[in-house]
């Protein structure tokens, strides 16, 4: 099954999984988390990369945002505002 269908299967090894989970559910930047790890810059982005690869995840290094004109942004009320993942 592995084999028809790699696609299926994007198991993340335990560096890659900690290094995912520092970048996208706890926000952490690649120069943080290369601190953190005592790894170099360099290679977060790549583990970042492959990690994203593997969850086929498209867009580098960006976290969903929705933007819109400051002038909205100015009438919303703080009950209106709600993070969507």
């Amino acid at each position: 099954m592995r084999r028809l269908s790699p696609q299926l299967f994007p198991i993340l090894n335990r560096e890659q999984a900690a290094i995912w989970s520092l970048w996208h559910e706890e926000g952490l930047s690649c120069d943080y988390i290369a601190a953190v790890t005592g790894l170099t810059g360099d290679a977060v982005n790549s583990k970042l990369a492959t990690v994203r690869r593997k969850l086929g995840v498209s867009e580098p290094h960006k976290r969903d945002t929705v933007r819109m004109p400051s002038s909205q942004m100015d009438e919303l009320k703080p009950d209106e505002i709600v993070e969507t993942f």
